[in-house]
């Protein structure tokens, strides 16, 4: 497929924008600036063929429902069609044309050849990245030939690195590593651990009364150590309170016996302390005051009398402030000064230097004859202009004799080739058979994987179990399905779990019946018991011989003889019987009734036993006739089945026979084919290699010589395309040898023309018109120079005066103010004068300042005195009127602190009493010391220390046996419930599912390194040779004859690796070749497989992005020049924003360039 023209209709930044391709060039190269929209161009492509995504970036200038792109395209066999692209989710194929009508969505079918978008991006699209990428992964594969053809071939990235992520996954599953690493091993320990667990969960009738009577126990054991504790602990409890409170009712005693020495004091009014305690603080605080104030007043009158103050500085602190503010600009002034003036004179002698270099005597003459800025521009446009015109000059020259030179090795070279055929009809010839060709390719391989598959077949039925005597007899047969066979194997698990549960049942009754006839025997001791039967029996004897008695007594019927006598020895003897009977039935009842119990049990088991015999019976019976339809169900296969399960395993080892079987068939049948083909091809291939002397191709079999004759056009095409090449690049040398003599006849003119310019352009600078471009230059540097210099010295003069001036002016104006107020710093520097005067004024103001705050302190501390004594008086009168309520001659402060200790006494008694309710657990003060009378504390200590102890004690084993209880309960709630069964089996049926989901993924994952492994192996076999051969030619042309060719060697794992071969044979492995060889390298197995796939399929157009953006110019003609070797079977479309690949490109190709600039 070719694309003839890409319309950018409404996409991205473009608008009705159309590129047309042309069919003739072997390479198009769209170039296009940054921001030219290459970025654009190159996703349309993708866009194009394959449709919109659900978003899009390029909708930025047009909205989304408008995007369109178009395009024409041939296909191999010259058929077109003309559509356009829009976004949308269906009927986005459209006619070219205004109308825009619904194309078929398979439209672009015959021309994609079955092409994907990801398919299309990885073997049909590069960039430099990818490039790099791409050499990277072939040495990730250690060279590998197939995995490094596979990643050139495909542009598939990381499948050594996937393959062997899917071997060490796998490893993981199950392999070779430590067991407990592998996650089916760990997935089957828990499989066993549930299975254990599930049968140590069955319960048994006697674990479980002993069960129950344990609970029971450890009950009891809980209730007598909880009442035992709580004796304890209520003990503790009253010794820890006594001695809690022993210290407190001590401290209350000790208050009592206080208040008892105080006394009774009455006051003359309630707050009275409080009163006479405010008063003497007021007194003592007025006198304080008093005396403090007085001290101030003092301090602050001297300190007033001690200030005084320069009135003649403050008159003139306007005139200093403003002097001392101008002190930092003379200082500037004074230091800046020197320099200035040396800039200045610098500048002067700088002139002096300029007029000299100009032949000028002084910098008067340099200033009057200064030429303009324009005449100055003019001056330098005809320097330029002259130089350009010399340049071109040389250059022509130099263009013109290398293409003299190139025509004439042309010449030479066409002349030595001779006359060359056209291939086109061999190869047209050939292309006709080419399909069948490349389907013969792989006939040996066909008809050995075929016997291959025979062989594995056989193999395959004969490990079949049961065997299989007919294979053809057994594909034919009607087999039970999956759903039956799981059916089956259903109702046999469900026969045997109830076989099993039953004969289990049978054990445990046989268990309980032989332990009931041991108890039984202990129970009667050796010897018959009493029963209630027995003496029931022996009174119903007594009864009947005392009737018998009674009737002869009665005469109703005598007895006669001895009969009298035995009758009455057999009823005393059955009296006796009955009696003693009665006798130990009431003497030995418990035991009697634990032998009727066991009695009555050893009977119902017997029941239950014949029950479950009968129903183990019936069980054997359903086991059989399953066993008889299951062996009918496979009688049309003829085979003896085993259980269920194993024949599942069967029945898919018979489908993948099945499989296999028809594979086996399709791949003999394919072979066939292949030979007939083979047979039908000869003649007409033989004709054909007549026709091109190949030599030896009647020893040669179908494929073999399909190569040869296959080789011998392409380098006959070779050739024709090298001498076509030849006559093009000769007609294009004498065109351009004949644009090289007119440019050099319109250059003579123009230099002419310059001159004449040039002569009258030098005066105006001040030259002679002998002088050349170098003087001319170098004038009108100089003349660039002086206006900058004139300006420097020009500011510098002013900037001198100015200083001289200020500095003038400001000493004037200090010594006027220095003579009034500071005759001592006449004479002195101006600026130092300056500032001792700024100094004086701020202390003359800070005095001043001081001054004022100093009367104004002083007539304010004297009001705080009058305010003080006020203050003392009224104090002292309050406190005398509340003396007048004390005693006669009693001092206030020994009667207030008297007064305060009583009243903290008091206080602290309360808190205390407070305290020893809230710590005697309620009891009153009363109780409390009733308790307290028979307390010693040494024997308390001692009697708590016990207790503790025998709490700790009592606590410890409380935890062990509830421990214990709770274990008991919770083993018996999981019985009644069944979860340990339950859990147990729910734990296994998750492990069983565990261990199918890890064999699952670890089939899974080997089966993918087996396939990627496979793929590589089968695209090396067959692809191998013609791809090396193409491969190797490109990689020859792209290293400039560095390496011959291509070829492979063999390492000590016997495993192909791909080198590169130089001329002198050295074979150099991938990890040998520089890293932009690698590139290379890649980039000729990318190009060689398009070739190759273009041979055989619908190809699409090859799209390079910046592909030569890390190559330099040589390495960038090289590619270019293999990128165009195969534009006669693959377009190649190459993007690039460099110029420079684009010049490169014009040089090299010429003609077989078609440029597409989006600039």
């Amino acid at each position: 497929m070719r694309l003839l023209r890409l319309d950018l209709l409404r996409y991205g930044a473009f608008t009705d924008l159309s590129l047309n391709f042309r069919r003739d060039a072997r390479l198009h190269l769209v170039y296009g600036p940054n921001e030219a929209g290459k970025s654009s161009a190159l996703a349309a492509i993708g866009d194009l063929l394959f449709g919109f995504g659900k978003q899009t970036q390029f909708d930025f200038l047009h909205d989304m429902k408008s995007l369109r792109v178009g395009a024409a395209l041939a296909s191999k066999d010259d058929r077109r069609i003309a559509f356009r692209r829009r976004k949308g989710n269906k009927n986005t194929l459209l006619s070219a044309d205004d109308k825009e009508a619904a194309l078929p969505d398979d439209a672009l079918a015959p021309f994609l050849g079955g092409l994907s978008r990801d398919v299309f991006h990885r073997a049909f699209g590069l960039d430099s990245r990818g490039l790099r990428d791409g050499a990277e992964e072939m040495l990730k594969s250690d060279g590998e030939i197939g995995a490094a053809m596979f990643a050139a071939a495909s542009g598939l990235k990381g499948l050594h690195d996937l393959r062997r992520a899917l071997e060490d996954d796998a490893d993981g599953i199950s392999g070779t590593r430590a067991k407990q690493s592998r996650s089916l091993d760990q997935a089957l320990e828990r499989y066993r651990s549930a299975r254990q667990e599930e049968r140590d969960s069955e319960l048994k009738v006697g674990t479980w009364k002993a069960l129950n009577q344990r609970i029971d126990e450890l009950a009891l054991d809980l209730d007598g150590i909880r009442a035992e504790r709580a004796r304890a602990i209520e003990e503790k409890a009253r010794l820890e309170r006594l001695r809690r409170v022993a210290p407190c009712v001590s401290q209350i005693d000790a208050d009592l016996a206080e208040l008892a020495t105080l006394g009774p004091m009455a006051a003359p009014h309630e707050g009275f302390a409080e009163d006479l305690s405010a008063a003497l603080q007021r007194r003592e605080g007025a006198r304080t005051k008093l005396a403090e104030i007085q001290a101030a007043a003092a301090h602050a009158r001297a300190a007033f009398e001690s200030i005084t103050v320069d009135e003649g500085l403050l008159k003139r602190a306007d005139e200093i402030t403003a002097l001392f503010g101008e002190t930092g600009g003379i200082r500037n002034n004074d230091r800046d000064l020197p320099r200035v003036v040396a800039e200045r004179d610098a500048a002067l002698a700088e002139l002096g230097e300029l007029a000299s270099r100009l032949g000028y005597p002084d910098v008067h003459t340099l200033e009057e004859r200064r030429p303009t800025a324009m005449a100055c521009a003019a001056g330098r446009a005809l320097i330029e202009r002259g130089r350009d015109l010399k340049d071109r000059q040389a250059k022509n020259q130099a263009l013109k004799h290398e293409e003299q030179e190139r025509a004439s090795r042309l010449l030479a070279e066409m002349e030595g080739r001779g006359h060359v055929a056209d291939p086109h009809r061999f190869r047209m010839e050939f292309d006709a058979m080419l399909p069948d060709l490349r389907r013969l390719e792989g006939q040996s391989d066909l008809e050995r994987a075929s016997r291959e598959r025979q062989r594995r077949l056989t193999e395959a039925a004969a490990q079949l179990n049961p065997s299989v005597a007919d294979l053809d007899a057994l594909m034919k047969a009607a087999l039970p399905g999956e759903e039956t066979v799981a059916r089956y194997r259903a109702l046999f698990a469900e026969v045997d779990d109830r076989r099993r549960s039953l004969v289990g049942r049978c054990g445990d009754l046989a268990d309980d019946i032989a332990r009931l006839e041991d108890e039984n025997d202990r129970a009667r001791g050796g010897g018959d018991l009493p029963s209630p039967d027995r003496i029931a029996e022996e009174r119903s004897a007594r009864r009947e011989l005392w009737e018998t008695i009674v009737a002869h007594l009665s005469g109703r019927k005598p007895l006669v003889g001895a009969a009298l006598s035995t009758a009455i020895t057999r009823y005393e003897h059955t009296v006796a019987t009955a009696d003693r009977l009665a006798d130990e039935a009431v003497s030995d009842a418990a035991r009697i009734a634990r032998h009727a119990d066991i009695v009555r049990r050893l009977a119902e088991r017997v029941r239950d036993s014949e029950r479950l015999k009968d129903q183990l019976d019936a069980t054997e019976k359903r086991r059989g006739e399953l066993v008889a339809e299951w062996d009918r169900l496979w009688v049309p296969a003829a085979v003896t089945p085993l259980p269920p399960a194993e024949m599942s395993v069967w029945l898919k080892a018979v489908a993948s026979l099945r499989r296999e079987r028809e594979e086996a068939l399709a791949a003999k049948a394919e072979a066939e084919d292949g030979r007939h083909a083979a047979e039908r091809l000869r003649p007409q291939l033989s004709a054909l290699a007549g026709s091109l002397d190949v030599a030896g191709a009647e020893r040669l079999d179908v494929v073999a010589l399909s190569r040869a004759v296959e080789a011998q056009i392409g380098a006959l095409a070779r050739r024709w395309e090298a001498s076509r090449e030849t006559a093009v690049k000769i007609k294009d040398a004498e065109s351009r040898i004949a644009r090289c003599e007119s440019a050099s006849v319109e250059i003579e003119a123009a230099l002419a023309a310059w001159g004449e310019e040039w002569r009258r352009m030098l005066p105006s600078i001040g030259l002679q018109g002998q002088a050349d471009i170098v003087a001319a230059g170098a004038a009108l540097d100089v003349w660039d120079r002086v206006p900058q210099v004139i300006e420097a010295r020009d500011k510098d003069a002013r900037r001198v005066s100015g200083m001289q001036r200020d500095n003038g002016a400001f000493a004037q104006r200090l010594t006027y103010v220095a003579e009034a107020v500071a005759p001592d710093l006449v004479g002195h520097p101006a600026v130092e004068a300056a500032e001792v005067l700024n100094q004086r004024l701020a202390e003359a103001r800070s005095e001043e300042a001081r001054r004022a705050a100093a009367r104004s302190r002083l007539k304010d501390i004297s009001t705080e005195v009058e305010q003080a004594a006020e203050e003392l008086a009224n104090a002292s009168a309050e406190l005398a009127r509340l003396v007048e309520h004390l005693p006669e001659g009693a001092d206030p402060a020994s009667h207030l602190e008297r007064i305060h200790l009583l009243k903290v006494v008091r206080e602290r008694l309360d808190e205390r009493r407070r305290h020893l309710l809230s710590t005697s657990d309620g009891l009153d003060e009363a109780h409390v010391r009733a308790e307290l009378e028979s307390y010693a504390p040494d024997a308390a200590a001692a009697a708590l220390e016990a207790c503790v102890e025998a709490d700790r004690h009592l606590e410890q084993r409380l935890q062990e046996v509830y421990a214990e209880w709770d274990r008991e309960c919770r083993h018996r709630a999981r019985l009644e419930e069944g979860t340990g069964a339950e859990l147990a089996a729910f734990r296994r049926t998750s492990a069983e599912a565990e261990l199918a989901a890890e064999a699952r993924r670890w089939l899974v994952l080997k089966t993918g390194a087996l396939l990627l492994s496979k793929a590589v192996e089968r695209h090396r076999g067959q692809r191998r040779d013609p791809l090396m051969a193409r491969a190797g030619a490109l990689f020859r042309d792209l290293t400039a004859g560095a390496f011959s060719r291509l070829s492979e060697e063999f390492g000590e794992d016997d495993v192909p690796r791909l080198v590169g071969l130089r001329e002198t044979g050295e074979a150099v492995p991938l990890e040998g070749l520089s890293e932009g060889t690698r590139d290379q390298l890649y980039l000729a197995l990318r190009l060689a497989f398009l070739e190759d796939y273009a041979n055989r399929a619908e190809a699409a157009p090859f799209i390079g992005d910046d592909l030569f953006m890390t190559f330099d110019d040589e390495r960038t003609r090289r590619g270019l020049r293999a990128l165009a070797a195969i534009g006669g079977t693959v377009q190649p479309i190459l993007f690039t924003h460099h110029r420079h690949v684009a010049e490169v490109a014009q040089a090299e190709l010429k003609g077989d360039l078609d440029l597409i600039d989006l600039g």
